[in-house]
């Protein structure tokens, strides 16, 4: 799964976005935070939507953890989860 890493100018206090994020997601953007995680989404999309998306999301992150765990990293057919 791709990661970015993003910072946070400090003076300003602003993210910048990649963009193609910005092209497909809009300006008109919702963040949910939590206590060391967040999703960020368009304003407009359904939150069935989103949630299906994070779902899938955990299972990418969860398999992650489980390779590294492991040390090491699967790529075989059927490790692929999409």
């Amino acid at each position: 799964m791709v990661a970015f890493d993003l910072k946070v100018n400090e003076k300003q206090g602003t993210v910048y976005l990649p963009k193609w994020m910005r092209e497909a997601w809009g300006y008109n953007l919702k963040i949910r935070p939590g206590l060391i995680s967040g999703v960020v989404y368009p304003s407009g999309a359904s939150l069935e939507d989103v949630i299906r998306c994070l779902k899938r999301i955990i299972l990418k992150l969860e398999r992650e953890d489980e390779m590294k765990k492991k040390g090491r990293l699967s790529f075989k057919e059927e490790d692929k989860i999409e």
